[in-house]
């Protein structure tokens, strides 16, 4: 005789949240990073299975949360490393002006001065004012704000209309 058939009338023992939540991102890690049908197949009840989204949300959010803190951490050291490189640029550029060279080249690197023409406008909203349109680039775009008050005062806006929406609030 096997155990179950010792004890058939006692329900199989429920898993704890931590073995449900290890599971389930296994499920996730396994399918790449992606929330399959494999979460759904963990064969769980509602209550287990709120609560246990709802830790896999929090344990997610704080991954990716320390995620962005290391992504800026590597934004700072990135940024020094560029006005490190400015530096280095800025000082070439004093040296080879002391000495009166336009051009040196060494076996590894060359380093010569280019030419290139750009537009310079002194003053800018002046120079619109007075512009030519063909000078000017005007970007149209929906105010909101505007198209909202005529709806809330009763107007009837073509093309435009309050919209609801539906999410789920997790505390």
């Amino acid at each position: 005789m096997t155990a179950d058939q010792l004890r058939p009338h006692e329900a199989p023992k429920r898993r704890t949240l931590h073995t449900i939540v290890v599971d389930m991102l296994g499920a996730i890690e396994d399918a790449g990073g992606e929330v399959t049908a494999a979460v759904d197949d963990l064969g769980l009840e509602l209550d287990d299975k709120v609560q246990a989204y709802c830790a896999v949300m929090r344990q997610l959010a704080a991954e990716s949360k320390m995620l962005e803190e290391l992504a800026h951490e590597y934004k700072l050291r990135a940024a020094a490393r560029e006005n490190q490189v400015t530096a280095l640029k800025f000082r070439l550029d004093a040296t080879m002006q002391a000495v009166g060279l336009d051009k040196i080249k060494t076996p590894t690197a060359t380093v010569f001065y280019a030419s290139s023409k750009s537009v310079w406008v002194e003053n800018e909203s002046a120079f619109l004012e007075r512009a030519e349109d063909r000078f000017v680039v005007v970007k149209q775009s929906v105010n909101r704000t505007a198209v909202k008050e005529a709806l809330e005062a009763g107007e009837q806006v073509e093309g435009a209309e309050f919209k609801t929406s539906r999410h789920l609030r997790f505390r």
